[in-house]
Parts: C-alpha cells; sequence; structure tokens
C-alpha cells in the first residue's frame, strides 16, 4: 500500500512545479528572478548629525535625514543584470538661518543567499537647504551590475 501512494505523492509535487503566480490551497507558486531584492536594512535608513561634533545631547541635534520612497529597476534579460536602485532623502534642519550644503554618507551592498557580500559601495548624497529653510530633499541612486558570476556596485 505504500508503495502506491508514493508515486501519486511524487506526481503531485511536480506537478506543483509547473504553477506560476497561481494561489492554491497552501500558498502562491511563484517563479524567482534573478534581480536582486532591494530594502534598506532596519536601523541604517535614517542619520542624525550633531553640533559640535561628539555631542550626542537632544540640544546638539543639527541635522536630521532619512531615506524614503526607495525603488528598483532591474533589467535580467541578456548576459548582464543591472539592477538601479533610486530613493530620496529628506532632512530637517535645527538653524535655519544661512544656505547651506550638507553631505550624508551612504552605502549600498549586494548580498548572495542572505549572508555572502558580493559588492559594496560608499556613497554620499548632497543636501541643499536655502537660506531659511529647515527642510531639504534630494534624490540619489545606485546601481549593482553582475557579469557572469562577477556582482560591482556603482553610482
Amino acid at each position: 500500500m505504500k508503495l502506491r501512494i508514493a508515486p501519486v505523492i511524487l506526481l503531485a509535487l511536480l506537478a506543483g512545479c509547473t504553477r506560476k503566480g497561481n494561489i492554491e490551497d497552501y500558498g502562491i507558486y511563484t517563479v524567482r528572478s534573478a534581480c536582486p531584492q532591494v530594502a534598506i536594512p532596519a536601523a541604517t535608513g535614517d542619520v542624525t548629525t550633531f553640533d559640535p561634533a561628539g555631542s550626542t545631547a537632544a540640544s546638539s541635534i543639527d541635522v536630521e535625514a532619512t531615506i524614503t520612497n526607495l525603488r528598483d529597476n532591474c533589467q535580467d534579460s541578456g548576459a548582464e543584470i543591472i539592477s538601479t536602485a533610486t530613493f530620496s532623502v529628506v532632512a530637517t534642519r535645527r538653524n535655519p538661518a544661512e544656505a547651506r550644503q550638507v553631505l550624508l554618507p551612504f552605502f549600498d551592498v549586494v548580498v548572495q543567499s542572505g549572508t555572502k557580500v558580493v559588492a559594496k559601495r560608499i556613497g554620499q548624497v548632497a543636501l541643499n537647504f536655502p537660506a531659511g529653510s529647515i527642510r531639504a530633499e534630494t534624490s540619489a541612486q545606485a546601481t549593482a551590475r553582475r557579469r557572469s558570476r562577477t556582482m560591482s556596485a556603482s553610482f
């Protein structure tokens, strides 16, 4: 009796592998792309600068910035995978008196299988505060390319 059930189970499992994006009783079957997933890791999308530098008192907060509106555009056809992440950086500052430019760092990293870093790079984004304004916003992007078995990151 056990031998008759095994082929039926095997056929049912193989049939499940042919479904793409179908909602079934036990979940959704989907086909994954070679494109990487894009996300802002927890506790890395915000930055606070202090004046004077080195102080951590709330009264010394100079600029607070947040990465937002993260979008991904990925092309995985051909011999190359190109993933471009675009995002906005929104910031507020304490002293709106003079026009000012603030450079803030950000990093992009490509991780394979959730644990292996295959490419990383640190970039900067420039925020331009007009005189009299406490708020600034800008856009930036980071691109990762995969050619055969190598991966690189660029801005």
